[in-house]
């Protein structure tokens, strides 16, 4: 605010607020010429008070008036000397003030400071502000903090931090009932997987209905694929392909070159991750006419170079562990994950071959892996156990088939 010319001691101004610059300070004449300045009227000439470091005075029948502090440019107000260097703003003609101790930028408030011009950092004439005390903080440090925890989020979100619950089941022999209690482990797993030799073929006039109904249960169960084991052949090829055509899931057979609705890959989309499984199966599979089992390791490697893209890839081997361990250290693009089948062993760790983790549920139900898998490889691994072993599921045809070679073996004897 101004006061009107005219008074006994002098043209002062008393009552001065921030953005509203005071007169110089120091030697009469030495200050910064104020807005008034910038607007064309003559600069005028008087006491003024003088600068206090920090502090303020009240001259006895004057009111209180805290001085003000221009932020760097200008002359020192005390004197003569080298201009400060700018901290946060222009040169105090510009018509930016604060209070004392306010004009550090890191203590400042942010309206008490406004942002450089363009030349005042070189140390050409810029602009006069269009109002002053009112420009904006110019410390860009919390905006690169916000940026810089985006970058973070995105990046985690983005692949570098996946994730992958496997539940797995090797060599169940019609025995899936027993696992009926971790139907839930099921439903919450990204991947449900199978080693081969899910149903029993004791009897080829029961093992059909047996297959129907463990293949039935294991979509229920939410199972992602299974690879075909040596018992699934042991039913004929007319009687497998009828049940693999109305399964509701792939069951892979990578190496095995015959007239069936098997899949040599299987390729999902969990988490945003594109997982590509193959099956293979090894020794005791029955070969039919017209059926052709090639080399586990030529039909991967053939495979592998034929799919589509991918971001990692899981092995269900059906084959005894030395073949699997072996196939696994000559294979040039290594899974993420081997689930073996055929030799009913119960892992309770995996086994590491070349940085593959290798996993086995035992068999006939008895047993539910679960593995979580990371960038890193195995974070998590688990054997859960059924609290109450099921007896035994018995194929119905089992003791007809007994009677009858009994009645064969007393006949040949009379």
């Amino acid at each position: 605010m101004r006061v009107p010319r005219g008074s006994a001691s002098g043209d002062r101004r008393v009552g001065v607020g921030v953005g509203d610059p005071a007169p110089g300070h120091g030697r009469r004449g030495r200050g910064c010429p104020g807005p008034a300045a910038l607007v064309g009227a003559p600069p005028r000439a008087g006491p003024i008070f003088p600068r206090l470091h920090g502090s303020s005075v009240r001259p006895a029948g004057k009111a209180f008036v805290r001085p003000l502090v221009p932020v760097g440019g200008g002359a020192a107000p005390g004197g003569p000397g080298p201009r400060p260097r700018p901290r946060s703003c222009g040169p105090c003609a510009h018509g930016i003030w604060l209070l004392p101790g306010l004009g550090d930028r890191r203590g400042s408030p942010p309206f008490l400071v406004r942002k450089p011009r363009g030349g005042e950092r070189s140390g050409r004439a810029a602009a006069p502000p269009s109002a002053l005390g009112s420009a904006p903080c110019t410390d860009r440090r919390p905006f690169r903090m916000v940026w810089a925890v985006l970058l973070a989020l995105l990046l985690a979100g983005g692949g570098w931090g996946w994730e992958l619950t496997v539940v797995f089941t090797t060599d169940l022999h019609t025995s899936l009932v027993r696992l009926a209690k971790f139907r839930d482990v099921f439903r919450q797993a990204d991947l449900v997987l199978d080693g081969g030799d899910a149903w029993e073929d004791t009897h080829r006039l029961t093992g059909e209905a047996e297959a129907w109904e463990t293949m039935r249960r294991m979509g229920e169960y939410g199972y992602t694929a299974m690879v075909l084991g040596n018992h699934e052949t042991y039913l004929g090829p007319r009687a497998l392909g009828r049940i693999l055509a109305e399964t509701s899931f792939p069951v892979l057979a990578t190496n095995l070159r015959a007239p069936l609705p098997t899949q040599p890959w299987a390729l999902v989309e969990r988490k945003g991750l594109r997982i590509l499984i193959l099956g293979v199966l090894w020794d005791l599979a029955v070969i039919w006419p017209g059926w052709e089992l090639e080399e586990p390791y030529a039909a991967l490697e053939e495979a592998l170079a034929a799919v589509p893209p991918h971001d990692l890839f899981i092995l269900l081997a059906h084959m005894n562990t030395d073949r699997a361990f072996d196939l696994v250290r000559r294979l040039s693009r290594k899974p993420a994950l081997v689930v073996l089948g055929h030799d009913h062993q119960v892992y309770l760790e995996p086994r590491v071959v070349e940085g593959v983790p290798v996993v086995q549920a035992g068999s006939r139900g008895k047993a539910l892996g679960i593995v979580r898998l990371g960038p890193e490889g195995v974070q998590h691994y688990e054997i859960l156990k059924p609290a109450e072993t099921l007896p035994l599921a018995i194929p119905s045809g089992t003791f007809g088939v007994l009677g009858l070679f009994a009645l064969l073996a007393l006949l040949w004897r009379g």
